[in-house]
């Protein structure tokens, strides 16, 4: 029916009612005259209202965006679905693996928890899905459900991060040290930087203490250090090895981490008593409502002692590989002077 004839059917019926049909009590037709008026504007109320545009909802075209989905899983979903996702650092020092040989640090141990796991269970086995992400995105993952454990293998800050808590200590009382190459200035304070540039890997532990650090000699009236953040693609071996080269003057680093890549970089120099800011403890990360998976990890650190021969492989593996060489050395300039007429 068209608004036009409703209308026309409304109104009529409302005439009918303005002039009854002779026979109707006569206590009907003794209205008071606002009660007529009413009755006479109801029909074009009613007529305004139909007529009048309805608020217009806009309809958004196309697949709507992806939401990840926020699930905690505990050790028994875990067993249930055979697979253990782990969360870990994208870097040769954490995660490497060279022709088909892992010498990651947090491989080695990761591959005994795995064994922890499965000994004496009864159902299917707990297997390991790695799953390589750069060191800043590790907890982020973890708190979005893309993994149900952290192993960074570095020293990592929780930050504002609050559905995620730290297992029990991996390696206790870390401490950061100032690395450089044999041969340049020696420190015995950090103080002596000033004005002075350290590279640093992206995620590095230490960049909040050298914070301090700067804060402290900009109060003193002394230039600050400068803190040189390498590109994020570049992990702490990556700036090592580029420390031996004479690339970069110096970083800072964890002491575990510095001494185990002196074992293949024979040209770094750790100043082992030059130590930034407060010792810290290495963790696992975990979602805090994984409790059972919580305490199988601590009950497995607890008693766990890494092989005397965990660096064997990477030792050998690395001494055979290439190293990162800085073009514009003594040696570099001197081959450049050679091809010099040439070019």
């Amino acid at each position: 029916m068209s608004w036009r004839r409703w209308c026309w059917r409304l109104n009529h019926g409302c005439e009918n009612l303005r002039h009854p049909a002779a026979g109707w009590p006569r206590r009907v037709l003794s209205c008071s005259s606002r009660y007529a008026v009413m009755i006479r504007l109801l029909p074009l109320l009613l007529c305004l209202l139909v007529l009048a545009p309805w608020p217009a909802a806009a309809r958004v075209m196309g697949p709507q965006a992806w939401q990840p989905v926020d699930t905690v899983r505990d050790l028994a979903e875990i067993r249930r679905s055979g697979v253990l996702r782990v969360l870990v650092n994208q870097s040769r020092n954490s995660s490497g693996e060279v022709k088909g040989e892992a010498i990651g640090v947090e491989y080695v141990r990761l591959r005994a928890f795995e064994q922890f796991l499965n000994r004496g269970s009864k159902g299917p086995e707990i297997t390991l899905e790695v799953i390589p992400k750069a060191k800043d995105q590790l907890l982020g993952a973890l708190q979005r459900g893309e993994g149900d454990l952290v192993a960074p293998g570095e020293l990592l800050e929780l930050g504002t991060m609050r559905r995620v808590s730290p297992s029990r200590a991996v390696v206790d009382k870390v401490p950061m040290v100032l690395v450089s190459r044999q041969g340049n200035p020696r420190y015995k304070r950090f103080e002596q930087l000033s004005g002075r540039s350290l590279a640093l890997s992206a995620g590095s532990a230490a960049g909040a203490a050298l914070e301090e650090v700067n804060r402290q000699l900009m109060q003193a009236g002394r230039a600050p250090i400068v803190i040189e953040w390498v590109d994020p693609t570049l992990a702490v071996e990556d700036v090592l090895e580029m420390v031996q080269a004479g690339i970069y003057s110096s970083t800072v680093v964890e002491q575990p981490i510095a001494e185990r890549w002196a074992k293949v970089l024979p040209k770094l120099r750790i100043a082992q008593d030059l130590v930034l800011g407060k010792r810290a403890d290495m963790h696992w990360f975990l979602r805090k409502e994984a409790s059972m998976l919580r305490a199988s990890v601590d009950r497995f650190l607890r008693n766990y002692n890494a092989p005397d021969n965990q660096d064997a492989a990477f030792v050998r593996v690395y001494r055979r590989l290439y190293r990162v060489q800085y073009p514009l050395d003594r040696v570099g300039r001197q081959r450049l002077e050679k091809v010099r007429p040439t070019l």
